[in-house]
């Protein structure tokens, strides 16, 4: 987030998180992770004045609120294409930017993820056999965002030189997988942070 220019505050408790107009929700949301106290509280977030960013949304009854029926894990996934028709992706317009890479088409890079069926809406982004990686949905002006995908799991892989058979050239190649995912959530956070 530091690198992207976008501030935070990492917790472990989900009150303080309540204070901000944008919440982050990482690594997973689930009933087995969060208590139930907490799935409601987070849930009306999005109708009642704020953003609601959820990662690797698993069920707690959450799924409604981001916008989708179920999640489905998968190994399969290795790219995703954002959609050229949203506020917020259109300007990924370089070929390199609009579909990206998240892991290798077998052995080692591959990755696990999680397709959400069902989306309300035209997801934000989408894997190669046309299931939803990023749904959205809207309450108003405000927002609910679910990654089917491990950002930082991406972010690590990137930052330590690990992204065999993810990347497109071996050396001085134009590689921006990394990029437009914080330029995604730079995007979304000053979407849902007034004063940003």
């Amino acid at each position: 987030m530091k690198s992207i220019g976008v501030p935070f505050l990492i917790t472990t408790d989900y009150q303080p998180a309540l204070n901000h107009s944008v919440v982050m929700i990482y690594p997973t949301v689930s009933g087995s992770v969060l208590p139930a106290e907490a799935l409601k509280a987070l849930a009306a977030l999005p109708r009642q004045g704020g953003t609601l960013i959820g990662v690797n949304v698993l069920g707690g009854g959450l799924n409604e609120v981001f916008g989708f029926g179920e999640a489905i894990p998968s190994g399969q996934h290795h790219q995703i294409q954002f959609s050229r028709t949203h506020p917020l992706t259109s300007s990924f317009t370089d070929l390199k930017e609009s579909v990206i890479r998240i892991g290798n088409h077998q052995g080692p890079g591959v990755i696990g993820s999680y397709s959400y069926t069902s989306p309300g809406t035209e997801p934000l982004a989408i894997y190669e056999d046309g299931t939803a990686a990023i749904t959205h949905k809207s309450y108003g002006t405000n927002q609910a965002y679910a990654f089917g995908l491990d950002l930082g799991f991406l972010l690590q892989t990137g930052y330590n030189n690990r992204e065999e058979g993810m990347a497109r050239s071996y050396v001085n190649g134009y590689e921006p997988t990394l990029d437009v995912l914080l330029r995604l959530v730079k995007a979304i956070y000053r979407d849902g942070q007034g004063n940003a």
